[in-house]
């Protein structure tokens, strides 16, 4: 539609690094602060009440929670999203790999501090004290779902300092979580060490296509696209994958999980592929006992 009506969009180049540096200039100097304001007023009890309590209705965050919310929310996303990329392309700097990477930037970042799973280790702020005004972690947004008055930002915590909405307990959280991440862990009673059976198969995993991974495998059309990709990644796993942990379940109150040794059926029958595999059963026996695997 915006080529339709702005067929100007038509002759831009595919990459411009200006446009790159003027849409981050944009977004740090318009759309954080705007976003920062923004959300603030939708703390504000009648705004609150009529649409943000819409967002804040998921007890856990997760990525979709950063999709949950009115369409008068989602049209000021879309101001605060598209006023870097219009102002690049209006500054005569903007390119296609600028406004595919801006949105899916964007998106990413909005998603990973919904996720409510901690990836930056501590270790990296205590290091680069600053960057922790640039960047925000999960466990700062998810202090925000708990403790609404704090932790306004978009992603750069440096306007929560400015506008003294920082809470405190940030740093800290992340620290304590990102420590003891992996240390309580329940150790499972029992574990099934599978293997994949093939190519087609694999695109059955719940982490890949969750709603035909709840239905029994069969063969779908819609697969065959996705083919190429499942190969490249097959071939990744062979030369760089270890033993994980594929789903798990309670069974009265014993916990069993499945481990995968990332290997595929016809690698089985390959004569040079079975000390590999030999060593991947190995460790994860290994694995298992110390762990403490009844």
């Amino acid at each position: 539609m915006a080529c339709l009506i702005f067929p100007s969009l038509n002759t831009l180049p595919l990459w411009n690094l200006k446009g790159f540096i003027a849409s981050l200039l944009l977004h740090v100097t318009i759309s954080e602060p705007l976003y920062y304001w923004a959300h603030r007023f939708f703390h504000k009890p009648y705004l609150f009440s009529h649409y943000h309590s819409l967002h804040h209705s998921s007890p856990v965050p997760h990525p979709f929670t950063a999709g949950h919310a009115t369409p008068l929310e989602h049209l000021v996303l879309c101001t605060v999203i598209g006023i870097p990329i219009t102002g690049s392309i209006l500054m005569g700097y903007g390119s296609t790999a600028m406004i595919y990477g801006h949105v899916l930037v964007f998106d990413f970042f909005r998603c990973l501090g919904h996720s409510n799973a901690e990836v930056v280790p501590h270790e990296v702020f205590n290091k680069l004290p600053l960057l922790g005004y640039f960047i925000y972690t999960p466990t700062y947004h998810s202090l925000h779902h708990t403790e609404m008055e704090t932790n306004f930002c978009l992603f750069m915590p440096l306007f929560d300092a400015l506008g003294s909405t920082l809470n405190t307990k940030s740093l800290e959280l992340h620290k304590k979580i990102t420590s003891n991440s992996g240390k309580n862990g329940r150790v499972p009673d029992f574990v099934f060490l599978a293997h994949v059976v093939d190519i087609m198969s694999a695109m059955h995993t719940p982490f890949a296509l969750r709603s035909f991974a709840s239905t029994p495998f069969c063969m779908r059309m819609f697969l065959l696209p996705f083919w190429p990709l499942t190969f490249i990644i097959m071939l990744v796993m062979w030369g760089w994958s270890k033993t994980f942990l594929f789903s798990f379940y309670n069974l009265r109150g014993r916990l069993h999980q499945t481990w995968v040794v990332p290997r595929f059926g016809f690698q089985y029958f390959l004569p040079f592929a079975t000390k590999g595999i030999n060593k991947h059963i190995e460790e994860a026996i290994l694995r298992a006992d110390r762990l403490g695997v009844k």
